[in-house]
């Protein structure tokens, strides 16, 4: 009917209809029938002069709020839950394969499925279901549902699996005694929900609100795992987190693409998120001590299978680059930026000698270079690069590096630091809350006398006499 609301003057759908609403005669409420859900999406597309054709599970959810299912927290409240999503997967499964173009079809079933996912999150609350919830295979279910068609739909299943994993949780009902807690966590790693998080990850878009929250929940749900194996000893048991990560997934490359993508917007969440996991990750001490991970050939391609490879030593050095003249201009940008120091750190600890190393990847990329530029430009940016050189001087590969720097005036920018003058140090950006002057010169310190030494054992490797260090040590 055409009529005025609060909303303004337009046409507005008569609620009165008897087509629309049907009367309880036992309480005088209205509901709405559940047979007209169909009816209304047809009409709104013969009538919306915009139709969508794959319309958002949740537009149609606003439309049509439901009715909060409430389970009850016993092993016989488990199994009717378990029941009901199983039944709500076959019957959308079945709608699907009947009408796989008429999506107006199995909406209604979406919805529903979507609620009985929705609802496994009470479980969360009571860990000592969580065997029953692995006997009854409810966990592969919400690991299918994953990789459902309807990314809204995945994305629930991701929230719900977030939900129940929880750091506090598990580790408050965990001991010697009780390892029930342990048994959801545990089974989905070894039903390969590493695998099928990293996948479901490259199929989800940013700028999409909803799969924006997925991809958060996500990066959670990863985090949450390395947390749970760091924390408890026996998490793992062959391999821990973080190497299956590196070996079974693409879920790296998928991260050190997200740091270095600037089409989206110049900073989000995400990407403070997505530093924050790589920190972590190459900070591991199983990654640390294998040095085998290569940063400049990284499978970025949802199936690691694929030969598909991105060079991660380049993407976080053109992060690095885009701060070379500008300082962060929020916190979040000062601990971004910091995180991809640390990456870049960790990688140049644990490079080995070679023709594909990390430190010859990071020569290649003109790291050295783009370290004293910060550095000369007096940014935030050159604290981090002062670390990173640091590390770098010191590291396999030192010699070369040290060539680099001497050649490329590096002794000149160091010295004024290193005495302690302040108009030569690097500036904290404003929003920063930077160490003090004492720490910073430490730095450039343990810099300059690391290049000094690469640089003397340079020109002393032609059978020149050994010369003693400060520390009384014979280093050449």
């Amino acid at each position: 009917m055409f009529r005025k609301n609060k909303e303004g003057l337009g046409y507005y759908r008569d609620r009165n209809s008897a087509s629309n609403i049907n009367i309880n005669s036992n309480n005088g409420s209205s509901k709405r029938s559940r047979s007209s859900v169909t009816d209304d999406i047809s009409s709104n597309k013969c009538t919306d002069p915009n139709p969508k054709d794959n319309e958002s599970i949740f537009d149609f959810a606003e439309k049509n709020p439901p009715v909060k299912k409430i389970v009850t927290l016993s092993i016989a409240g488990m199994k009717s839950c378990a029941l009901s999503l199983e039944k709500a997967i076959n019957e959308n499964m079945s709608l699907r394969a009947k009408y796989p173009d008429d999506p107006a079809k199995f909406m209604e079933s979406e919805l529903t499925l979507h609620d009985e996912i929705s609802s496994v999150k009470s479980i969360a609350t009571s860990s000592e279901l969580y065997p029953l919830l692995v006997s009854l295979g409810t966990y592969v279910s919400l690991l299918g549902l994953i990789t459902h068609e309807n990314s809204d739909v995945s994305v629930c299943a991701v929230s719900v699996l977030r939900e129940l994993i929880d750091v506090d949780v598990i580790t408050e009902n965990f001991n010697s005694t009780n390892k029930s807690a342990l048994s959801l966590p545990l089974a989905i790693i070894e039903e390969g929900g590493l695998e099928i998080l990293t996948v479901n990850l490259h199929r989800l878009v940013e700028s999409e609100p909803e799969d924006a929250t997925g991809i958060t929940d996500t990066i959670t749900l990863i985090e949450t795992l390395l947390e749970l194996d760091a924390t408890i000893p026996s998490f793992s048991s062959e391999k821990s987190i973080a190497e299956l990560i590196f070996s079974t997934t693409t879920f790296v490359g998928w991260c050190l693409d997200r740091v270095a993508d600037s089409t989206s917007r110049p900073f989000s969440s995400i990407k403070l998120q997505s530093s924050e996991v790589l920190s972590t990750l190459f900070g591991h001490e199983d990654i640390r001590t294998s040095k085998t991970h290569v940063l400049s050939s990284v499978s970025c391609h949802p199936s690691i299978a694929t030969s598909a490879k991105i060079d991660g030593t380049e993407n976080l050095l053109q992060t690095v680059g885009k701060f070379r003249k500008k300082d962060p201009q929020m916190e979040e940008e000062v601990e971004f930026l910091e995180n991809i120091f640390d990456v870049l750190c960790f990688c140049l600890v644990s490079s080995v000698q070679g023709e594909n190393s990390n430190i010859t990847a990071f020569l290649d990329g003109q790291g050295v270079e783009l370290c004293l530029r910060c550095m000369k430009e007096k940014v935030h940016a050159g604290h981090g690069g002062m670390k990173l050189l640091g590390v770098a001087l010191g590291g396999a590969g030192g010699r070369r590096v040290a060539e680099v720097f001497v050649s490329g005036g590096g002794l000149k920018t160091i010295f004024p630091i290193f005495m302690g003058r302040s108009v030569a140090m690097p500036k904290p950006a404003g929003c920063s809350s930077a160490g003090s002057d004492l720490a910073k010169s430490s730095i450039a310190a343990s810099t300059g006398e690391r290049a000094k030494r690469a640089s003397l054992e340079e020109d002393m490797s032609d059978g020149s006499p050994e010369i003693n260090t400060a520390d009384g040590q014979n280093h050449y």
